[in-house]
């Protein structure tokens, strides 16, 4: 696919460099200045590892020296399928030294979406784990490495590593004098980050150093960050929740962040309190969950700040989580494309922070009708958005043509109403996806496998409503004539057809006949609300 494209032209930068958003530096360039003043402060907590920002700064010398010596060069993509460990964060910084593209994949992706992710992204290494929860990311990188030309180093982080890779651990341990780093232009593509929606294939979404440092620079003077906060991350740093506030943003700010690559509760609530954590993020099931724990009142967590949203959040969880847990808790909205196009400001009451997706902060936004016409107060419609945060464009350009409007419009696909002081409530979505535990999944790709099933004649995949996981995925099916079928028995064959776990169906409902509409498609809305009333729960919004 060669040089990546973008829709940057010179007056957006001329605009957002000259109201301030674009600061025209990299994540090293703020690095160093956060390392000139605060070098022995501890900047990651991880599995009972403490490192300290010139640990990083030595340990990314290192790395980047290794790497540059294998021969990764400025604008090459490097991948990345890690859980939530510290080496994300030396990692990471290294690749910024030499200018490289990074690309984060989420650890439950199996063989056909790392296949697909990595041939479109033209990688030439990736970072993995040896195993992770029981899972061998070796074998399967030994599997589909014949099927990926450009692909040249696999780097492994664990104590086995076959012949032909790279122990991680090895290419840190190197030479940590200061090296020289590459010249970068801060409009150029720093995070390429692949997010399911609508289609069938994930989507490569492009983002500068430019629009994540303003993204960061906004969320932190939102919410209050500073270099005396300690964030707690429990989300994967493949996600671009924890990519920004975990891999980012405590470099440029100069504060600790603590890592969870396994989330237990009970568990999250010891680290929270013991490293006097003061600001999380993540989807709805985290704060339920932590609500769940049967001795939440032993812990002290007036000084937590939890940031939700990745999925619906009914204001019951909001009210419920602040009256039980004692923290601050407020609803946010944003996406991989806009990472946060709202969030409850530090400013805002209990009732703002509950009912509404918080305040629109660092975006343009609009709510718009069916034919791109603006909305009034208060009235539903598609939300869309432009500024100095959002993306720049997907890997794939075809794709860019749905997505924004002539006047360059960010099309979210989900709808809402904006108040006339500025705060967004999220009422739906146009989208066909299913969002659960905050993570969008393809309603197209589920069907796709459904109908590679022999007994099935027609299928669609629709969200269910759950308490725990926001969403989760239903499979109606239309049975062949004779042909049986149980939920154990499609789970089984989707499995064998490499469908990742997350992604099956947790239901399966048997339907004599469809509900359509005239133009023959098949009325999902109608699904859902079947679904919900037999699970005696509202349905999903959409």
């Amino acid at each position: 696919m060669g040089k990546m494209a973008t829709r940057i032209n010179s007056e957006m930068i001329a605009k957002y460099t000259k109201e301030g958003h674009w600061r025209n530096k990299t994540l090293y360039d703020l690095f160093k200045e956060v390392l000139k003043k605060h070098p022995n402060k501890i900047a990651v907590v991880d599995r009972g590892n403490q490192l300290s920002f010139q640990d990083i700064e030595n340990m990314s010398n290192s790395l980047a020296s290794s790497l540059r010596h294998l021969g990764v060069l400025k604008g090459e993509v490097v991948s990345f399928e890690l859980p939530n460990w510290y080496q994300s964060v030396i990692l990471n910084l290294a690749l910024t030294k030499l200018g490289a593209v990074i690309n984060p994949i989420i650890p439950i992706y199996r063989d056909r979406e790392v296949t697909y992710i990595l041939k479109q992204a033209e990688s030439v290494a990736i970072v993995i784990p040896s195993t992770f929860r029981g899972y061998n990311y070796v074998e399967m990188l030994q599997r589909i490495k014949p099927n990926l030309p450009k692909l040249r180093d696999i780097i492994v982080v664990g104590d086995e590593v076959p012949e032909g890779m790279i122990a991680l651990e090895k290419l840190m341990e190197g030479d940590r004098s200061p090296i020289l780093p590459e010249t970068v232009d801060p409009n150029d593509i720093k995070l390429l980050l692949y997010t399911s929606g609508t289609t069938a294939e994930p989507k490569g979404v492009q983002h500068t150093h430019n629009t994540l440092i303003c993204e960061n620079f906004n969320v932190a003077g939102g919410v209050g960050l500073d270099e005396e906060s300690v964030i707690f991350m429990p989300s994967p740093v493949t996600h671009i929740t924890g990519y920004l506030y975990a891999l980012e943003l405590p470099l440029i700010l100069g504060c600790k962040v603590v890592l969870m690559d396994i989330w237990v509760p009970e568990k999250a609530l010891d680290l929270i309190t013991k490293e006097k954590c003061t600001w999380t993020v993540g989807a709805t099931p985290f704060l339920q969950h932590l609500m769940d724990v049967p001795r939440v009142k032993d812990y002290d967590l007036s000084r937590l700040t939890f940031g939700c949203g990745g999925a619906f959040i009914p204001s019951e969880i909001i009210k419920g989580a602040v009256a039980k847990l004692g923290l601050r808790a407020y609803r946010g909205y944003g996406s991989s494309e806009s990472p946060t196009v709202s969030f409850g400001t530090k400013e805002d009451s209990l009732d703002q922070n509950a009912e509404t997706d918080g305040r629109v902060v660092g975006n343009e936004i609009r709510i718009v009708d069916s034919d791109n016409n603006p909305l009034p107060f208060w009235e539903e419609g598609e939300v869309v958005v432009k500024g100095p945060e959002v993306f720049v464009g997907y890997r794939d350009p075809s794709l860019n043509k749905d997505a924004f409007d002539q006047e360059g419009w960010y099309h979210t696909g989900d709808l809402g109403r904006l108040s006339a002081d500025g705060y967004l409530e999220i009422t739906g979505r146009k989208k066909d996806i299913i969002i659960r535990g905050g993570e969008n999944l393809s309603s197209v790709e589920i069907e796709n496998f459904l109908y590679m099933h022999p007994s099935v004649e027609v299928a669609a995949a629709v969200a269910m409503p759950d308490v725990k996981m926001g969403e989760k995925v239903c499979a109606y099916v239309k049975l062949k004539k004779g042909a049986h079928l149980t939920l154990e028995e499609l789970i089984h064959f989707l499995s064998q057809h490499d469908l990742a776990k997350q992604k099956m169906p947790e239901r399966l409902e048997l339907i004599d006949e469809f509900p359509m509409t005239p133009s023959g498609k098949i009325k999902k809305n109608e699904l859902r609300k079947d679904i919900a009333q037999k699970l005696n729960l509202p349905p999903v919004r959409i």
